[in-house]
């Protein structure tokens, strides 16, 4: 449901991605107000100039990827493979940094860009005139209309960008402009962005033991293996802070990490976004230790361990490192080319939390342990035009040892989960356009012979992942007193469920009422995806360069069964429709398209088993455009969730109860497969042999 343009701004996606302003202050001599040339400018990090096109290498156009420079660089202890396509919309970009351009000093204050140019030569020869694009670095203290930090609250790093809406003043040695921010996803179009870094392995190599990378740069101090450590206190090698998780203490729950995040932003010719997605392989150690939180807690039967609790967010300047947050990623304005006429720097923005959920059924006297590493590759969430939402679990392989609890009344039965989230943020300023998140989950359970719940047992189950429902959407009227065009309005409406959308035909009004009679339009679904994800509908009238709106995006909650039917939807009426109401005439239904084959973990001989296993959720907040675009507001893509998907877990531990003869053995010692179900071409099979693994067919 993305109405279309011509002239509409670049609306891109991605990570948590920051475009960047900043600024200091001292004075040119004699020019009073004024931020003097900088004596010296802090390179981006990684280096732009190591992405110099004659230092790339040209990949052909390949199925939906278009033609495009590849590079691998090294900078700063870290490797990133980037790959560059775009198409750019101005002709140049004037940089206050370069020293031939002759700027001395400049004042930024109430929308206003004031220069003091060295000689009148340097002036006539840089040509700034309306529309004129300018760019610098943070130690211009440069700060229009928009915040030096990003949402995320972290100083941004890739300068001041900057377009001349209006040439304002002149004077033989100075000139004075009207300007606004610029994001450099507004200077191209036909952008193709993907980008993955990752820490290098440097053997026996420490920050205090005072190495050093190229340059001078720094690399990041490390704690043991791992580059961040979530919850973690690198001294004690315990966690941080203790957290409850339903009824549950988590008395010693962290996670140690190494990541190698991916991100994917690709547009289209009108700057739209038509590929939006967020990967994670990582490797990391989870560590759980777990007791029942109070004695006297009161075990509701009805309870589920589907609440996420955020045990830590980062960055933290005492929690592993923190020193690499963001990256900056050089936009070239000449791509195959001899000479590299100009670039912009987009900002990289990741940030690291980690999650926890718990569920107790029948009581625990004594602690649960379980330490295990967790080799992850491919997880991945994605979003595009053409297919909507889509994801990948990726592969894991996993091994661990446990601890049981010494139990007293040998009854026990509960499940527990720790995921490392990464987030990444695309961000203007201090406005959203769109975040992506993946949390690796490392899933166990643990149950007794005498347990009388289930809560181990559901857990152990893989997550459904066929599609058992038709959801269908029937949207035949539309009223609004609003108007939109200056002759006769063609209205249409639609409806999108996971990033999927389904448009009306243009019709007519007659008096207010626009109708349409072609019946439901149907989309085979997973059931379970209704419990986090709404149907979001909208209204537009078509014209031939942008697809004005009536009404505020309007939302339902599907999953609620009273929530089918026939609908009257009172919808929010747009500042441009100048309307006074909007209605919304829909009929919903599901119905019910396979029946599910039935999943059970079957019994269990075991005195006390134990089980792991891996699992993923995520999403994407959507993308809007922020407010100083053309048509700022505008919400292009719809939130997505994807709810936590497991794979069936594998039985780690089969132990005796306190005083019985029954035997002990190991995973290792039981060798049998399982299929499980595929979704988006992926099938997943589990070895019960304390590893796991998702096949991609």
């Amino acid at each position: 449901m993305v109405p279309m343009s011509q002239t509409t701004k670049v609306a891109t996606f991605v990570l948590g991605v920051c475009l960047q302003l900043a600024s200091s202050a001292s004075n040119a001599p004699g020019v009073l107000g004024y931020t003097k040339r900088p004596s010296s400018f802090v390179k981006p990090f990684p280096d732009p100039a190591l992405f110099h096109p004659r230092n790339g290498r040209r990949l052909e156009a390949e199925e939906d990827l278009p033609e495009r420079v590849h590079f691998e660089v090294e900078d700063g202890g870290y490797e990133f493979h980037y790959d560059f396509a775009g198409t750019p919309t101005v002709e140049r970009v004037f940089n206050l940094d370069s020293e031939e351009n002759g700027v001395e000093a400049i004042q930024c204050a109430d929308g206003r860009l004031s220069i003091y140019w060295n000689t009148s030569k340097a002036k006539d020869a840089a040509k700034l005139e309306k529309d004129a694009v300018i760019s610098g670095s943070p130690e211009w203290q440069c700060n229009i209309s928009n915040s030096t930090k990003s949402r995320s609250g972290m100083p941004q790093r890739t300068g001041l960008l900057l377009r001349v809406l209006q040439v304002a003043d002149a004077a033989p040695v100075s000139s004075v402009f009207r300007v606004a921010p610029v994001s450099p996803l507004q200077l191209f179009r036909n952008v193709y962005l993907g980008v993955s870094w990752r820490r290098l392995e440097q053997p026996g190599w420490s920050a205090a033991a005072g190495g050093e990378a190229r340059d001078g740069r720094q690399l990041q101090t490390s704690c043991g293996d791992f580059e961040w450590g979530l919850n973690y206190d690198c001294d004690s090698q315990q966690a941080s802070q203790s957290y409850s998780l339903g009824p549950l203490k988590c008395s010693n729950c962290y996670v140690t990490l190494n990541a190698t995040p991916t991100f994917q932003l690709q547009t289209n010719d009108e700057g739209q976004p038509t590929r939006l997605s967020f990967g994670l392989s990582a490797k990391f150690q989870s560590h759980l230790e777990v007791r029942l939180d109070d004695v006297e807690t009161s075990l509701d039967p009805n309870a589920t361990e589907d609440t996420w609790t955020t045990i830590f967010t980062g960055p933290r300047s005492e929690n592993l490192i923190d020193t690499f947050t963001a990256i900056t990623m050089p936009m070239f304005g000449k791509l195959i080319s001899s000479v590299n006429d100009w670039t912009v720097n987009i900002g990289i923005y990741v940030i690291y939390t980690l999650k926890g959920k718990a569920g107790l059924q029948s009581s625990l006297d004594g602690v649960l342990r379980d330490q295990r590493t967790l080799e992850w590759t491919g997880a991945e969430v994605a979003w595009t035009k053409e297919s909507g939402f889509n994801y990948s679990l990726g592969s894991v392989i996993h091994n661990g040892t446990t601890t049981t609890p010494s139990l007293t009344d040998f009854s026990a039965d509960l499940a527990a989960s720790l995921a490392p989230c990464a987030q990444l943020s695309l961000d203007f300023g201090d406005e959203s356009m769109s975040d992506a998140s993946t949390c690796l989950e490392a899933n166990v359970a643990y149950s007794t012979q005498r347990a009388t719940t289930s809560v181990a047992a559901t857990a152990i189950a893989a997550s459904s992942q066929v599609d058992d429902e038709d959801l269908c959407v029937d949207i035949y009227a539309f009223e609004t007193d609003g108007n939109l065009d200056t002759f006769s309005d063609e209205p249409y409406a639609g409806w999108c469920f996971l990033g999927t959308c389904h448009n009306r035909p243009t019709s007519s009004f007659s008096g207010n009422r626009a109708e349409w009679d072609a019946g439901y339009q149907c989309v085979k679904i997973q059931s379970s995806l209704l419990q986090s994800n709404k149907v979001y509908l909208g209204a537009w009238e078509s014209d031939t360069l942008w697809d004005d709106v009536y009404i505020e995006r309007a939302s339902e909650d599907l999953f609620k069964l009273e929530n089918l039917g026939n609908r009257t939807i009172n919808a929010t009426p747009t500042a441009t429709s100048k309307g006074t109401y909007a209605r919304l005439f829909v009929r919903f239904k599901r119905t019910p398209s396979s029946r599910l084959l039935s999943q059970s973990s079957g019994s269990s001989s075991c005195g006390q088993s134990f089980y792991a296993g891996g699992g993923m959720h995520g999403g994407i907040s959507g993308f809007v455009l922020p407010s100083l675009f053309e048509h700022g507001g505008t919400r292009l893509v719809d939130p997505i969730q994807l709810p936590s998907y497991r794979s069936e877990m594998s039985q780690q531990l089969c132990a005796a109860l306190p005083g019985s003869n029954t035997g002990q053995i190991s995973s290792s010692q039981r060798a049998h497969r399982a299929h499980l179900w595929g979704v988006g071409g992926v099938t997943a099979t589990v070895w019960l042999l304390g590893r796991l693994e998702w096949l991609a067919m």
